[in-house]
């Protein structure tokens, strides 16, 4: 007697069922396929969406940059994408044979030269089932492995935090994508280009960029801060506060995310400025 398994995503969270469209071993009228006489036609079957995100909106779902600097990308539990205005959701170049230049430069991202605009995306809970989805496949929702070094020096790592609303992990890698890479190392490389290409991912399930400016930012000394050019000069009537504060955007150029130079004491200082993100020690 032949009898059809219906198996449960093992993400209990984001309650995406999968329901096998044919039997391992039987045809839809009982009999084996191990018979002649049987003729498997395969079905399209369609996958619900879930009805809720999996986290809320505090928790960072996934976040990919450099080791305390500004992200690159964060998606919150709430389906929320922030990124810098003007980075187009698809950013990985697909001329690129062996290796993606998006993901090998992950390995150098300067900070962003302020003014920095932050925008924000909403992904459907589908979209973002795809995505935690995609990271158990390449085995990141589970406690790090240790990634190997390629031996190289003068690069950076690269960051790559994931979660799934209960548990995160944080993968960290040095001088990823710097030659073709195998193993652990190519499963978090191929993630990274993956999100990079966020919309060719998840297609429609990604929404059109607004403005995002956060109730908080976070004021740290800009020394691990890669330096930039032209950086300007803190605004004379904005006291420095380290920490987390709330900032007078008005008195910022458009956009607040980014290096300053600052009188902190009469030195010179330089400070960066982060906005507030799902993930961050100011939640």
């Amino acid at each position: 007697m032949c009898m059809l398994a219906r198996l449960r995503h093992p993400l209990g969270l984001v309650a995406l069922p999968v329901l096998t469209a044919v039997a391992a071993s039987c045809a839809s009228d009982g009999r084996s396929i191990d018979d002649p006489s049987t003729t498997m036609v395969s079905t399209p079957v369609s996958t619900p969406a879930p009805t809720d995100y999996p986290a809320d909106g505090q928790t960072a779902l996934v976040r990919i940059g450099r080791p305390g600097e500004l992200p690159r990308l964060v998606i919150g539990g709430d389906g929320w994408v922030y990124q810098s205005a003007g980075t187009a959701a698809t950013t990985t170049d697909t001329a690129t044979s062996g290796r993606t230049a998006a993901v090998h430069d992950a390995a150098a991202i300067p900070a962003p030269a302020p003014p920095t605009a932050l925008e924000r995306r909403r992904l459907t809970p589908r979209g973002v089932s795809t995505i935690l989805a995609l990271a158990e496949r390449l085995g990141l929702l589970q406690t790090p492995s240790t990634y190997a070094d390629p031996g190289v020096t003068d690069m950076e790592s690269i960051e790559v935090t994931v979660g799934d609303g209960t548990s995160t992990y944080v993968h960290t890698a040095y001088a990823l994508g710097f030659e073709a890479e195998a193993g652990n190392r190519k499963n978090l490389q191929d993630f990274v280009a993956a999100i990079d290409d966020l919309s060719s991912l998840v297609g429609t399930d990604l929404g059109g960029p607004e403005p995002y400016q956060p109730a908080l930012y976070r004021v740290v000394d800009a020394v691990t801060f890669v330096r930039g050019n032209d950086e300007p000069s803190w605004p004379a009537a904005v006291p420095i506060t380290l920490g987390c504060v709330t900032l007078p955007v008005a008195e910022f150029r458009t956009g607040v995310a980014g290096i300053y130079v600052a009188q902190v004491d009469g030195v010179p200082t330089r400070v960066a400025v982060t906005p507030d993100l799902p993930g961050d020690e100011c939640r």
